[in-house]
């Protein structure tokens, strides 16, 4: 039952929290909680779906009858025989254990209940018949009716003896089959806990798009990720050979060492039109990996501008209409226009019929390629769009132009290049490019003035800007 308590109350001008608990003081008013006292024990803070929520004892007998969700919303939470609470989060069940503090999710198991069900009805059926078939047996029930001859001198008889009793065993029946239903129906819909899976597992465990897990493990560490689509906060924990992050909210407290728990969904994501698998949840290896190749390829750019012999882009401004700014960094050296030109190139590794898409780990294998290809030979790349010579400043398809600052005729220092580039149709499908100027027709790495990694995703270029170590 959800109570009738408005989301205008709670957050409005009536929102104070005098013990900073989470809870508004309107919340512990109105269920007679501590609103003064942090460590109230009638308040129980528990962590599902990422969210902080409160239990509440409203009546101080020393068990949870109330959930409050965080935004407004408080819901009844019913009691277990174990004592374990019970509770309905929009269909999604969980169970809290108050002694061990943990939070299981659940599944409603009222169908195999209700096999039970069946099974006690066929054992009631089966006692009526066999009661039945005994007094048939005895004289006292007969299916036909005996006639005496009026002509002797001896009582009417007659051995259609339907009796009462068989009624009443019918109804019998049917009052233990009716109380049976209700009571397996009200108080045995057991709740049937999912087993949980670590980062390792979650990582290399045989899953499939649409597949959902209970994620627990230790908290390793901490990290903020800032990124052109804003900054994440990573809870991470140990997989192995690294650490995998799940992006957590940056106002709830984690401590490092405390178990956390989450359900995660997994999908299915595709890079360059191949498919790979991520939890929807976690800061993704397609994230990552492509932001690792991003990373390298800008060091190499900027070595080389050091050196005087080339440029290194750096991105100045994306847009959500996907048009992005890159700026030019040449360290005080100029090169003519007429000598270079730029090409975009869509990235589309030659997978030989691999599978990338066997469990989440496997997407590494993809990436591997990528950046053999970007190390290697570029002709086999699709070529998005071109400028032949950079003194022609916008490209054949309009995908680039050049915006020469101080209009030297040379590419040097904070000159632009736009690229424009439509965002993904979703979260789900990422594509990714090579923006390469040099000499001619540049097929390596070995001959570029400069070269940068496009990570094109649904919100426009995606850039990470931390290092993920």
């Amino acid at each position: 039952m959800m109570l009738s308590v408005s989301f205008d109350q709670i957050t409005g001008a009536s929102s104070t929290d005098s013990d900073n608990d989470g809870l508004p003081d309107l919340i512990e008013e109105n269920f007679g909680t501590d609103k003064n006292n942090p460590n109230d024990a009638n308040v129980i803070q528990v962590i599902i779906e990422n969210r902080t929520r409160y239990l509440l004892d409203s009546n101080n007998d020393g068990t949870s009858d109330k959930l409050y969700d965080g935004v407004g919303r408080i819901s009844d939470v019913r009691i277990a025989g174990d004592g374990t609470y019970l509770i309905d989060l929009d269909g999604n069940n969980y169970v809290y254990n108050p002694v061990t503090k943990a939070i299981t999710r659940s599944q409603n198991t009222v169908a195999s209940d209700f096999l039970w069900l069946f099974v006690i009805i066929g054992v009631i059926v089966a006692i009526v018949i066999i009661i039945v078939g005994v007094l048939f047996k005895l004289g006292y029930i007969s299916i036909y009716e005996e006639i005496i001859d009026v002509t002797v001198t001896q009582p009417k008889k007659s051995k259609k003896k339907i009796i009462i009793a068989v009624v009443a065993i019918i109804v019998v029946a049917t009052i233990l089959v009716s109380v049976t239903a209700v009571y397996i129906y009200q108080n045995k819909a057991t709740l049937q806990t999912i087993s949980t899976i670590n980062a390792k597992e979650l990582l290399n465990g045989d899953f499939k798009s649409g597949d959902t897990a209970v994620f627990e493990d230790i908290v390793t560490d901490i990290k903020t990720m800032n990124t052109s689509y804003g900054v994440y906060t990573l809870l991470r924990f140990d997989a192995g050979i690294d650490k995998m992050g799940i992006i957590s909210d940056s106002n709830i407290n984690y401590p490092i060492g405390s178990k956390f728990q989450q359900m995660v969904h997994i999908n299915k994501y595709q890079v360059n039109g191949h498919a790979i698998l991520s939890a929807d949840e976690m800061y993704g290896l397609y994230l990552i990996l492509p932001s690792a190749i991003e990373i390298t390829l800008n060091a190499v750019s900027m070595y080389i501008a050091l050196q005087g012999a080339g440029i290194e882009l750096t991105i100045k401004s994306i847009d959500s209409q996907g048009k992005t700014q890159y700026e030019v960094f040449s360290n005080g050296s100029k090169f003519s226009l007429d000598d270079l030109g730029v090409k975009l190139l869509k990235l589309n590794s030659d997978t030989n019929g691999g599978s990338f898409n066997k469990n989440i780990n496997s997407s590494i294998d993809y990436f591997s390629l990528e950046y053999t290809d970007i190390t290697g030979d570029y002709s086999k790349m699709v070529k998005i769009d071109a400028i032949e010579s950079l003194n022609n400043s916008i490209s054949q398809n309009s995908y680039i132009n050049l915006f020469d600052e101080n209009s030297n005729g040379f590419l040097d220092d904070h000159d632009i290049f736009n690229v424009t580039i439509s965002p993904t149709v979703n979260k789900y499908t990422l594509d990714t490019y090579l923006l390469v100027i040099g000499k001619g027709d540049v097929n390596s790495l070995n001959n570029v003035t400069g070269i940068t990694y496009i990570i094109n995703w649904y919100q426009g270029v995606f850039s990470q800007k931390d290092l993920w170590n």
